[in-house]
């Protein structure tokens, strides 16, 4: 379908996107340890930090050139996660519909057993009808026989004279009742004609409305495996967006993460050690940890609940770093920083499993 094709195209080009990202993304951690590693030689003293101005501009040419990789990922992260819910609207549209024409099917099966039911009891009429035409068919040659019986007597009755007078009389009653009974008999042969007639129609409709029946049956479940088709590919486009959603996300994040350390870095260079640092409940994954999406979704998952602690590792590692720089004890400020690295390290490797256990779950 047009959507899926478009939505596709879409979710390759931020694809692309986020692999260009990345590709910064990595260029940008080698940059960062160079200048980490430089900045280590060259500060074995609070004084020589201070002239170690050639690095700055570097330093702060890289923080800018991850803030914007870190902004890209993080619209990337945005925008798929905007299509993922136009998925989740149109798959619950689709959903209805299907439901909807389920119903619809349903309501035709039962339809269709009232109209086999309906067919029955019309057949049943006109045998019944044809029944009644047998006994009208009996009764009428009664009605003869019992006509030219009375008949016969009369004339037997005047060959008698007057003794035959009474009988005369009798013979007359009866051949007057047995016109009766065929003129009735008569009527009621109409009656069931009208009726055969009636329920010959009655069964076409039936058989009609059966027909139309039927195909309402066929066009509904023909409908309803195009849309559990449409279903079906519109949660494997969901799944696959929501993947790429997630890591883009969990890049920002890493990102987030690497701007944060860069700051610190920025600050020992800078030599301004009285700029306190945030929490690690403050920054944007403490944010998604404790209150966001990732408590909602991913609080239950093992790698989840081990991010906590070296990630609080990094953030007190740095604000004790620049608590040692502001008392002029580098050796304690190198250690701290080397601390902090090493949490760095630990976050980002949890951050890659939790993206593999996300996308396990989803398959």
């Amino acid at each position: 379908m047009i959507w899926t094709s478009k939505l596709k195209q879409k979710n390759q080009d931020l694809q692309d996107k986020i692999d260009e990202l990345e590709l910064k993304y990595q260029a940008s951690l080698e940059d960062i340890q160079a200048l980490k590693v430089d900045l280590e030689e060259k500060s074995t003293s609070q004084q020589q930090i201070g002239s170690s101005s050639q690095v700055l501009p570097l330093l702060v040419g890289s923080s800018d050139l991850i803030d914007r990789i870190r902004n890209g990922l993080a619209d990337s992260a945005t925008e798929l996660e905007h299509e993922t819910t136009v998925l989740e609207d149109v798959g619950d549209t689709f959903t209805e519909a299907e439901r909807a024409l389920a119903k619809l099917s349903e309501s035709a099966l039962h339809i269709r057993e009232q109209s086999s039911n309906s067919m029955t009891s019309a057949e049943t009429l006109s045998d019944t009808a044809s029944n009644i035409s047998h006994l009208v068919g009996a009764i009428q040659e009664i009605s003869e026989q019992t006509n030219l019986l009375a008949l016969n007597a009369a004339i037997e009755a005047a060959r008698a004279g007057e003794a035959g007078r009474g009988f005369a009389v009798v013979a007359d009653e009866v051949r007057t009742l047995a016109e009766k009974a065929n003129k009735s008999s008569e009527e009621i042969e109409a009656l069931v004609k009208a009726i055969l007639a009636q329920s010959s129609e009655i069964k076409q409709s039936i058989q009609n409305d059966a027909r139309s029946v039927e195909q309402v049956v066929i066009s509904s479940d023909a409908i309803r495996s195009s849309l559990n088709e449409v279903l079906e590919s519109s949660e494997n486009m969901k799944r696959v967006i929501y993947d790429k959603a997630s890591r883009a996300f969990l890049d920002t994040v890493k990102m987030d993460h690497m701007v944060w350390k860069n700051a610190v870095y920025k600050q020992v260079v800078n030599e301004d050690f009285d700029t306190q640092v945030n929490k690690h409940t403050e920054c944007r994954l403490g944010k998604w940890y404790f209150e966001g999406k990732g408590k909602q979704l991913y609080s239950h998952l093992n790698n989840f609940k081990s991010l906590d602690a070296p990630h609080k590792q990094v953030h007190e590692s740095g604000r004790l770093a620049l608590e040692a720089g502001k008392v002029g004890d580098t050796q304690a400020m190198f250690k701290h920083l080397n601390t902090m690295e090493a949490a760095s390290e630990e976050v980002v490797a949890l951050l890659e499993r939790l993206i593999d256990d996300i996308n396990e779950s989803k398959t």
